[in-house]
């Protein structure tokens, strides 16, 4: 919510907040009318559960004129959001259809009153509903991408170790060991984030050997560029890499070769090739 500030909105901040987290007053209105509803039928646990939780929230964390005085001592307009959580929303509203359910005497009003809820739910939640909708279901019960499943088995094929050392590409490299822990990777990961800038993860210069020859391999399979063959193959079996992933579309196929590298099988995307070291050793 960095679009909202203290200084803009004033009293109003918390307000403005909560119809940015909550994204409709719909919510709120349903709520008041159960509180009314519960207010005036003297339920007297409803009243201890909601009503009470809600004078003393909007006594405090929800109070404009309290709050603003700590955000602003305080500094925490960002997480302000964070107090909405405590908000019993999700249960007020279960109570309440429950509540307004149980007080209609004609079945047809009861299931008018669902058919209503469930109308406005549709309609409120659009957007989620849609990037639901959309969600990637994973291709296999490992949630790994079907090519590096292929390539996995690729490797193994061709690997007399158990526990052979690979580079793979970007993203299977993110995934590789969460399906297959024997695989030793070339590429470690607070490197692989430093070469794609992420500096929080430590500072590495070329001076540092297995950064440089790790950062060689990256040129190549993550960032498709024509090394010279001679220094990648020296990268290679510096950093004892028995196979090598490239993506076909890369065009870095001739420079892989040249290095002494020889495809020892493909998938759909991706290229797995034997290493000069790897061949050495699976001699």
């Amino acid at each position: 919510m960095e679009h909202i500030t203290l200084e803009e909105y004033g009293l109003s901040f918390i307000f403005r907040c909560f119809a940015e987290y909550e994204g409709t007053w719909i919510y709120a209105v349903l709520g008041l009318l159960t509180i009314i509803g519960i207010l005036f039928c003297r339920q007297k646990k409803a009243r201890y559960l909601f009503v009470w939780q809600l004078f003393v929230l909007l006594a405090t964390v929800y109070n404009p004129i309290l709050m603003n005085v700590l955000i602003q001592k305080m500094d925490f307009e960002l997480e302000y959001y964070r107090f909405f959580w405590i908000l019993p929303m999700p249960f007020l509203l279960s109570y309440g259809l429950i509540f307004w359910k149980d007080r209609m005497p004609a079945k047809w009003a009861k299931i008018l009153l669902t058919a209503a809820v469930i109308a406005a739910v549709l309609v409120v939640n659009q957007d989620a509903i849609s990037r639901f909708a959309s969600f990637p279901l994973p291709q296999n019960v490992y949630k790994v991408e079907d090519d590096l499943l292929a390539i996995d088995t690729i490797i193994h094929e061709n690997s007399k170790d158990e526990e052979p050392r690979v580079a793979l590409p970007l993203e299977y490299n993110l995934q590789a060991r969460q399906y297959d822990p024997s695989l030793r990777l070339t590429i470690e990961r607070d490197k692989m984030l430093f070469y794609l800038g992420q500096t929080s993860v430590g500072s590495f210069s070329m001076e540092n050997k297995r950064y440089r020859f790790q950062s060689y391999i990256m040129d190549v399979i993550y960032s498709g560029q024509n090394i010279s063959p001679r220094r990648l193959k020296r990268a290679l079996r510096k950093t004892r890499t028995e196979f090598l992933v490239a993506y076909k579309a890369n065009a870095v196929h001739d420079t892989i070769l040249e290095a002494g590298c020889i495809p020892v099988g493909e998938t759909e995307n991706a290229v797995v090739y034997m290493t000069k070291y790897g061949q050495n050793r699976n001699a």
